[in-house]
């Protein structure tokens, strides 16, 4: 890997993570972790759900989960790229401790990142070793709902917001700068919203097209 995301984060650019399906591969197959760490992002984003006592990889419930990658063998891909941060996004609320039992198992928790049906486990997901990031979904009130979030993440010390890019504005991203919070943006395809995110300085992007997204963050904001 090229640049670890706290590299990134010193630098002062937005991290790049690679959005399960990954450019043009199928989401949560060999092939998507195969393309997310060619790509050089410096995060890769997983499903993850459990079925008995397998925990595999997958948007929706599976069935035939046994057919589909095993969070071991995504874990032994990713091991070895000690710079690559992982995005667990967890699809139900229970999942935490035996996503953390198997990335402990490895040493791998100052690597782990959670989102997605978690939002009330911060104090459990940090006893483990891992850092929430506290999801939110688009609503009729996405300004209402990202100020409660935010007045969330302030009294409990969470620094990161991952959400829906539409749900960004220069001015929110203001606000929450003011506070020391900051925004990670899911799921980030096309051009112009690359841009757009990049320019107002977003703390992350998770995106298909993560080659895409470095090749902008390098034009907009630089190098590490």
């Amino acid at each position: 890997m090229k640049y670890s995301p706290s590299e990134v984060i010193k630098a002062h650019l937005t991290v790049i993570t690679a959005h399960s399906g990954c450019e043009g591969t199928l989401p949560n197959s060999r092939e998507h972790i195969t393309e997310a760490i060619k790509s050089n992002a410096e995060m890769i984003e997983i499903d993850v759900r459990r079925s008995g006592k397998l925990l595999y990889l997958s948007h929706d419930v599976s069935e035939n989960p046994e057919e589909c990658v095993s969070l071991d063998e995504f874990l032994d891909m990713v091991m070895p790229y000690e710079k690559i941060r992982i995005n667990f996004d967890v699809k139900t609320d229970e999942l935490v401790p035996y996503v953390m039992e198997k990335v402990n198992s490895r040493n791998m928790a100052k690597r782990a990142v959670f989102t997605g049906m978690c939002n009330d486990n911060k104090e459990e997901i940090e006893s483990l070793g891992g850092e929430l990031w506290m999801s939110l979904w688009p609503s009729e009130d996405n300004e209402g709902d990202i100020m409660k979030l935010e007045k969330r993440c302030t009294q409990e010390g969470l620094k990161v917001i991952n959400l829906h890019y539409s749900m960004i504005t220069a001015e929110n991203i203001k606000r929450l700068k003011d506070k020391k919070l900051t925004f990670s943006a899911w799921t980030v395809d096309s051009e112009e919203e690359i841009r757009r995110l990049l320019e107002m300085g977003v703390f992350n992007i998770t995106t298909r097209c993560p080659r895409l997204a470095l090749k902008l963050r390098s034009e907009l904001q630089g190098e590490v």
